[in-house]
């Protein structure tokens, strides 16, 4: 039987191909080997039975880490049919060999995976790279209080560390920048993504992260970058998360603004935004395929992924 698109799910917002029909003729890729979404924490049984049979999801690409996984509320339904495989790309990039690395260090990890079996690989974006160079933007006096703030936080499992960096940081730098921060910081993580996407035995591939339009939109976006796909049509794919997160935009606007303490703007997924963040890849690196090179993505798997994703 044919698969259609349009399958409702009882509680799995912001899920679709990552094409539509008009991409699908345009570019001549198949629809049915990936597929984006929400966090599938709260799906019901019956949105089990519709991921494993009617869209014979294989792979789960959750873009999120362990510990993020783990503190997520919901009834992780799918916990049985997939076999979870954490992968941390451990990177300190500047901050390699300096006296911080013996603090933030994280055990790298490396990807074993058998493919006879359901997985659901965990990515973790947020490198050691990356929380220190937001650490090292505030002032001295500012780290020295949100490391005091940080032991609060380990002993009362609260959040006032997160808290006092989005209101110091994050905010006035707005989403674009933490785009642009995943991006120079997270490149053996991106590279991760896009190799697993390349093998065909993994599909279909449901790829997802907390709410389905950071990370993911990101990671989307180069994917079909790699299929020749123009920027305007990313553009609007990114977007079509705006709809897609309507049915829990309450629980968007808890778990960013009222639990991080981040502005409203970093609920949205507004085009200008994705525009933006392509600009400036463009500008640094010259094209997407030059920056995906730099990752660790080479030009041969980049055509490899374009034909695998290939209708024919």
């Amino acid at each position: 039987m044919p698969i259609q698109n349009n399958v409702a799910f009882d509680n799995l917002p912001n899920f679709r191909p990552i094409v539509d029909q008009e991409c699908k003729n345009r570019y001549d890729i198949i629809d049915t080997a990936i597929y984006r979404s929400s966090r599938t924490d709260w799906v019901t049984q019956a949105d089990v039975d519709r991921l494993l049979t009617y869209y014979n999801v294989k792979t789960i690409l959750d873009i999120r880490s362990v510990k993020e996984y783990q503190k997520a509320n919901g009834h992780k339904l799918l916990n049985t049919a997939f076999n979870m495989v954490p992968f941390y790309p451990d990177t300190l990039g500047q901050y390699e060999g300096s006296i911080f690395s013996m603090f933030i260090h994280k055990p790298k990890t490396t990807l074993h995976y058998n493919t006879n079996v359901r997985n659901r690989f965990l990515i973790d974006f947020f490198t050691s790279e990356i929380i220190l160079t937001n650490f090292f933007r505030v002032s001295i006096i500012v780290r020295l209080f949100s490391l005091v703030l940080l032991f609060i936080d380990k002993l009362f499992h609260t959040n006032f560390f997160m808290k006092t960096f989005a209101f110091l940081v994050f905010n006035d730098r707005g989403l674009l920048n933490q785009y642009i921060d995943l991006v120079e910081c997270c490149k053996p993580a991106i590279a991760t993504c896009m190799k697993l996407v390349n093998r065909k035995e993994l599909y279909p591939i449901l790829i997802h992260c907390a709410h389905g339009k950071d990370r993911t939109g990101i990671v989307v976006a180069f994917l079909l970058s790699c299929c020749g796909v123009d920027d305007e049509t990313l553009i609007n794919e990114y977007a079509r998360s705006e709809i897609g997160l309507n049915p829990i935009k309450k629980r968007v606007h808890d778990e960013i603004c009222t639990a991080l303490g981040l502005k409203q703007s970093f609920t949205h997924a507004n085009t200008e935004t994705m525009r933006s963040l392509l600009g400036y890849i463009h500008s640094k690196y010259g094209s997407i395929r030059e920056y995906l090179n730099s990752t660790g993505f080479s030009y041969e798997e980049q055509n490899q992924l374009k034909s695998n994703l290939k209708c024919t």
